[in-house]
């Protein structure tokens, strides 16, 4: 006789199964969202940290440059200049050059529409509010829009050059300003001014 076993082990109904395949389509599609999301988030954020690092650093840059603003030898007095939409003078730190190579080095403020750009030596820098200027500060801490003032007995570089807008402060650098010994330890680039 043979004899036949009936299990008693039930199996998925096809219920049970479309009910699993549905949850499991709705928590994917939910997790894709939200990965979607994050990343046009990051896409976003990386874009805005880019351009505020770039910003940053052109602003080191100009404040570098400032920085780096040379005197002259006395028989040279008078090199550095400034108005208020533009300055020269020499100095350590010049876009495209050697640092710590005496360049020359031509700042201006341009307006557009809407905004103000500053160049240096050619070079767009920074983006200013519309109506920005530059403006100099002198040993006693007195605002002056040219330099060197038509007024006075001031030494070659200003103590603070800063770019305004509104009476407000927009952007401050201050130059080095070495003595007059150090100076003829400077190297020049071809076709600027030599002691």
């Amino acid at each position: 006789m043979i004899s036949i076993r009936i299990s008693q082990r039930r199996g998925f109904t096809l219920i049970e199964m479309l009910v699993t395949l549905v949850l499991v389509a709705l928590i994917t599609t939910t997790i894709m969202q939200g990965m979607s999301y994050i990343w046009r988030l990051q896409t976003r954020s990386n874009r805005v940290i880019a351009t505020a690092t770039v910003a940053d650093m052109h602003a080191a840059w100009w404040r570098e440059a400032i920085r780096g603003l040379v005197t002259v030898p006395p028989q040279k007095v008078g090199l550095f200049k400034g108005t208020q939409h533009q300055l020269q003078g020499l100095s350590l730190y010049v876009p495209g050059r050697v640092p710590d190579i005496v360049a020359s080095l031509a700042c201006r403020i341009a307006s557009h529409a809407r905004v103000d750009t500053l160049t240096c030596n050619n070079q767009p820098i920074l983006q200013l509010p519309a109506g920005s200027y530059f403006y100099y500060l002198d040993t006693h801490r007195q605002r002056q829009q040219t330099w060197p003032p038509s007024t006075g007995s001031y030494r070659q570089l200003p103590q603070t050059i800063l770019i305004g807008n509104n009476d407000a402060v927009v952007w401050a650098a201050s130059p080095l300003q070495p003595s007059a010994p150090q100076f003829v330890q400077y190297q020049y680039a071809q076709g600027d001014l030599a002691p």
